[in-house]
């Protein structure tokens, strides 16, 4: 791992995941359950269902396929598993808020790197959740996977990002918080990566970040003083 000393002299560019990292997704769950608690007081008002979904849904993290056929098993109301997706991903960006921290450390950062999101996802709904939460206006390039046909942890992607950008892959560095399609993918492709650990302790197997902060609101500090 390079010195974080060493990273920000160099650096010419910070890429950014988008859920879990740049959006709040946590927050953004939970406005979703208060939503189905609106529409479907007789299943969701109770609190030991919220806690059900939450449990099924591990903070994003449990494969969406899987998370909808369990949803559907223990939730009839909500329909299919197709059903149970729409749903879900349409729920959780109308949830989507401005976080005026990151609004904050995007515009710092922005005055001294080039800016970049590369995320995964359907391209109406990552640009609708980067509108919400006013951001797109903060990003010159916007990487998304059904976009480009490509998805991470494909390093194709970041080469992608890299080659539109004009920036080399030891002046970048990733910030995400998936360890296999974030840093996995990153380090790959030649990429520094800071790991956005919100409480959890890395998993052996993937590659190591180069850096990890618990929040991404940590990152400027670090990064500005560090350069």
């Amino acid at each position: 791992m390079w010195p974080l000393c060493k990273l920000a002299r160099v650096m010419r560019g910070v890429f950014f995941d988008l859920d879990n990292t740049l959006l709040d997704r946590a927050l953004a769950f939970e406005g979703y359950l208060d939503e189905l608690a609106r529409r479907l007081p007789e299943t969701f008002f109770d609190e030991a269902a919220r806690q059900e979904v939450r449990a099924l849904d591990d903070r994003g993290y449990r494969d969406r396929p899987s998370f909808c056929r369990l949803m559907a098993e223990r939730f009839p109301a909500l329909g299919t598993p197709a059903r149970v997706w729409e749903d879900f991903a349409g729920g959780l960006t109308r949830a989507v808020r401005p976080e005026p921290a990151v609004l904050e450390l995007l515009d710092r950062l922005g005055e001294r790197f080039t800016l970049a999101v590369v995320t995964n996802g359907s391209s109406q709904r990552q640009r609708e959740k980067l509108r919400r939460a006013d951001l797109l206006q903060r990003f010159g390039h916007l990487f998304i996977s059904e976009e480009l046909g490509l998805e991470k942890p494909d390093p194709a992607l970041f080469r992608r990002a890299l080659e539109r950008t004009g920036l080399e892959a030891g002046a970048v560095l990733h910030v995400g918080d998936d360890p296999a399609r974030d840093v996995a993918g990153a380090r790959a492709a030649g990429l520094a990566c800071c790991w956005v650990a919100h409480g959890r302790t890395y998993p052996a197997g993937p590659p190591r970040p180069t850096m990890t902060v618990d929040r991404i609101e940590e990152l400027g500090h670090l990064l500005l003083a560090a350069s």
